[in-house]
């Protein structure tokens, strides 16, 4: 109560233009703190779900795009399956190794002069077998053995090669090659 008498003497004593410019201080006040404490929670508030429902359907977009490239997606998938086969034993899959290098090399007229697994070596993601071969053959059969080496289905890849002529006239060269297979787990 006296406090309400204090403010009701302190506006009598003011004059017309004070007054006007204390009520107009009081609804600029006044108008600050709504905009703070209501005003302001509420406008964040929607512009951060505003901002989420974009990035929302940016994303759907993308998902959008993706499902229209499903079919095209799983055809290519199914090209590359065949690479993720199941992992064999290590003997099983050196001696499959083993029978494609032989099979290539009869196809290309090669002679097999020495055939050994090396090994393999593990990580986290693929196998990869390792197999040295010595074989001889005519000049053209070697590079038609070593393109269908690189080419097979088997994803074999040659590391390192050697091509010697066998005799200083002769058309037929001695190739050491290193043959590695990589399997994906």
């Amino acid at each position: 109560m006296l406090k309400l008498k204090f403010i009701l003497t302190f506006l009598s004593r003011l004059s017309r233009r004070e007054k006007i410019t204390f009520y107009f201080a009081v609804a600029i006040v006044t108008l600050t703190l709504i905009d703070r404490l209501l005003l302001a929670p509420v406008v964040q508030k929607i512009d951060s779900q505003e901002s989420e429902i974009k990035n929302k359907e940016a994303g759907i977009e993308r998902m959008s795009f993706l499902l229209a490239q499903k079919p095209r997606i799983v055809a290519e998938t199914a090209k590359y399956v065949k690479f993720l086969s199941k992992t064999k034993e290590s003997d099983e899959e050196a001696t499959s190794i083993l029978r494609e290098i032989e099979s290539i090399a009869n196809n290309n007229s090669m002679y097999i002069v020495d055939l050994k697994p090396i090994g393999f070596r593990d990580s986290s993601e693929m196998k990869k077998y390792v197999v040295s071969i010595t074989c001889e053959g005519q000049m053209e059969n070697v590079f038609g053995f070593m393109y269908n080496i690189e080419s097979s289905p088997q994803l074999l890849r040659i590391e390192r090669c050697e091509i010697v002529p066998k005799s200083k006239e002769s058309s037929i060269a001695s190739c050491s090659l290193m043959i590695s297979k990589i399997i994906f787990l």
